[in-house]
């Protein structure tokens, strides 16, 4: 997910700085799990400047590196979202009737794609409004991509964030009026 970055100033080898961050940080030994805070006092030190000076971490800053990045893997026309992701054969079956629909799931939809489709509204509600970003959720929503990223929810059981995300990033549209038609196409 890094390469999808907007900027390439800040790249470091993140399994090696996670490896000494353990006592503080859960998930350090799993790349499939995202990272968390064991305290929020660490959260709390790591995004307030005055204290934890050079390694603070803009929480806005890297919400929207991350919404960039979400958008652009589930963009991305190699590994991103396509029509019948998992190829199932029969449309008219419910995913409870596909027999192997998990390990489908698992080689089709990788990692940081199942992230991205997840998260991506909830990077987008959490920083401020800025036109590139709106413009690259303004593609999302172009074609088909919002109907595969349904689909894919929909097959890794993740369905019911669907209606949370949509109202956060509607609600990060609003006072925009150059966006109004996206928020209003989210809504409907």
């Amino acid at each position: 997910m890094r390469r999808c970055f907007p900027c390439d100033d800040d790249r470091y080898d993140v399994k090696l700085l996670m490896g000494h961050l353990g006592s503080l940080v859960s998930s350090t030994s799993d790349s499939d799990i995202p990272i968390r805070p064991l305290h929020a006092s660490f959260y709390d030190f790591l995004t307030d400047e005055s204290r934890s000076h050079d390694f603070f971490v803009d929480a806005s800053a890297a919400h929207r590196n991350l919404a960039f990045a979400s958008l652009q893997v589930m963009g991305d026309s190699k590994g991103g979202l396509r029509f019948n992701i998992c190829s199932l054969e029969n449309s008219y079956l419910p995913n409870s009737s596909v027999p192997d629909l998990e390990k489908r799931v698992e080689e089709s939809i990788p990692a940081e794609l199942s992230y991205s489709c997840r998260f991506w509204g909830t990077h987008v509600g959490s920083t401020s409004f800025e036109s590139p970003l709106a413009k690259e959720v303004e593609a999302f929503f172009d074609g088909e991509r919002l109907l595969w990223w349904l689909e894919a929810l929909a097959l890794m059981r993740s369905l019911g964030g669907s209606a949370v995300t949509l109202s956060c990033v509607a609600d990060w549209f609003l006072g925009h009026v150059e966006f109004t038609h996206v928020s209003d196409a989210i809504r409907d």
